[in-house]
């Protein structure tokens, strides 16, 4: 208990340096408030892209811990599985549906003076698509208590964000910045992703994922034709309820959701007022057809 408790305080030290702002202070350093501001706004609207799915996983850990004490593996792989299709069910297209209209939407939210921000916001937001639907892994980790693990990829991010703080930052500003933090916490999802395949024998669902963003993309692709016919808040409206349904009809066409995952979403709806359990209910039996089999 003292040596898991004592590396997962580092492991979430390290972890949380790399994942901070510290872009903002070698920012601030080279190239003033203006770009700070810029910076901020786009991680910001990134962060929110993912919040909502990423609470979701807080029950994770107890839930594993428990399966590891009893030696059920296979339920542990089922359910790391599991649970990475939910996050990039939710993950994919509220991050990709965001950068396709990033270009409408951050003027409009913070003003035309934050115009600038927009091709950070975009970088972001796809490296978000990695970053947040990989985070199941992190918590995998922690069950499994490879904690040493947590702690050394934390330790080369934080250590990747500070040579590229003071080498690529002060000559290339809030791109330099946005790239690399991007770069850096994909890099650091993807490898956990790999220990957890060669060390752990948990495969990730490949196959599953790239169908959710093939969807993804394609209700991406509908939000940005929407915001260039339509300008200003109406193409914003438009181009959300345009890649919601779009999105809806790519996922039951690709099959995104297997039986099982999509009877757990429908559980979870449960909890949800009864105005809005009945037409989330009837939209998710539209997207996964095999829930009316």
């Amino acid at each position: 208990m003292r040596r898991f408790a004592l590396e997962s305080w580092a492991g979430y030290l390290v972890t949380g340096f790399a994942w901070a702002r510290m872009e903002v202070f070698f920012l601030h350093v080279s190239w003033g408030s203006q770009s700070v501001a810029l910076f901020s706004a786009s991680v910001t609207l990134a962060n929110l892209a993912t919040q909502g799915p990423l609470l979701l996983t807080n029950g994770l850990l107890p839930y594993l811990s428990r399966q590891q004490g009893h030696r059920e593996d296979r339920t542990q792989q089922a359910t790391y599985a599991t649970g990475m299709r939910l996050l990039a069910f939710l993950i994919f297209p509220a991050c990709l549906g965001a950068a396709a209209i990033a270009p409408a939407l951050v003027p409009a939210i913070y003003g035309k003076a934050f115009s600038g921000a927009v091709p950070s916001t975009i970088v972001l937001l796809c490296g978000a698509t990695v970053t947040a639907s990989c985070s199941v892994g992190f918590i995998y980790l922690l069950a499994m208590e490879r904690t040493r693990f947590v702690v050394a990829t934390g330790g080369v991010a934080a250590l990747a964000v500070i040579v590229c703080g003071v080498t690529l930052v002060p000559t290339f500003g809030v791109m330099a910045a946005a790239i690399a933090r991007a770069v850096i916490q994909a890099s650091t999802s993807i490898v956990t992703i790999w220990y957890l395949s060669r060390y752990l024998d948990c495969p990730t669902p490949v196959a599953d994922l790239a169908r959710i963003a093939a969807a993804a993309l394609i209700c991406a692709g509908a939000a940005f034709v929407c915001i260039t016919w339509v300008q200003g808040p109406a193409g914003i409206t438009l181009a959300v309820l345009a890649g919601v349904c779009v999105y809806g009809v790519a996922a039951r066409l690709l099959r995104v959701l297997p039986k099982s995952d999509a009877e757990r979403l429908l559980n979870a709806l449960a909890m949800l007022p009864r105005p809005m359990w009945i037409p989330a209910t009837r939209a998710l039996r539209l997207i996964a057809p095999s829930l009316n089999g």
